[in-house]
């Protein structure tokens, strides 16, 4: 009966501190720009470091034992009516409304904190999904070309990097500059199309050896 407890502690012990350590790593990094005037390379450390971004998944987890350990499920059903929206519009609006440096990644929300809100807002809205998917949200998600891509989200994410550094270092080796204009559409297209492929023909076969051996 304690595990739940101690479980959900922990998540929201890892969620704090990790908010506190971004905050803290982009003062060392601002600290440093004052002093050198050299570029904030502490928000690279903000964006890529692993020990610096899984507060998105303990958001995740303490969502799952919440809805694990409930016993009211239709009285949170009724909340996340409610709360469900305005965690979209809390999402949606610090993504518009906070500064960032580097636009190009939600990493780079400023101030730090901003991220650990971010995390909490979609933490709201994937359970809103989940509790209400008769929610006029949910069935906007719920076309066939929003399934399609969610079903190879993963590799998406997975490919994504990859492609853009492949793509910046072929225009760089060969001085393409102009084919550098048309980066915003051809990254995209190749990270769909290499995931698609990725989905078909590695993903699903071993998806389907794990049902047969769930089956079991």
């Amino acid at each position: 009966r304690l595990a739940p407890s101690v479980l959900g502690a922990i998540c929201v012990t890892a969620i704090v501190a990790m908010g506190i350590a971004r905050e803290r790593v982009f003062d060392v990094g601002n600290a440093g720009l004052r002093a050198t005037g050299l570029p904030n390379t502490e928000l690279f450390r903000m964006i890529y470091s692993s020990f610096l971004r899984p507060d998105a998944l303990f958001v995740g987890c303490l969502l799952a034992i919440a809805l694990h350990v409930t016993r009211r499920l239709d009285r949170l059903t009724s909340w996340f009516r409610v709360i469900g929206p305005a965690g979209l519009a809390v999402a949606v609006g610090t993504l518009v409304l906070v500064p960032r440096q580097g636009s190009w990644s939600f990493g780079a929300l400023q101030p730090p904190w901003a991220l650990t809100i971010f995390n909490l807002a979609t933490g709201v809205v994937i359970c809103w999904l989940v509790l209400v998917p008769t929610s006029p949200f949910a069935r906007v998600l719920s076309v066939r070309p929003l399934i399609w891509i969610g079903r190879r989200s993963y590799g998406i994410y997975v490919v994504h990097m990859f492609v853009i550094h492949a793509f910046t270092a072929i225009v760089f080796r060969h001085r393409l500059s102009t084919v550098q204009t048309v980066r915003p559409i051809v990254v995209p297209l190749l990270s769909v199309g290499i995931a698609g492929a990725s989905y078909r023909w590695i993903e699903s076969p071993f998806l389907r050896v794990k049902e047969r051996f769930a089956a079991r």
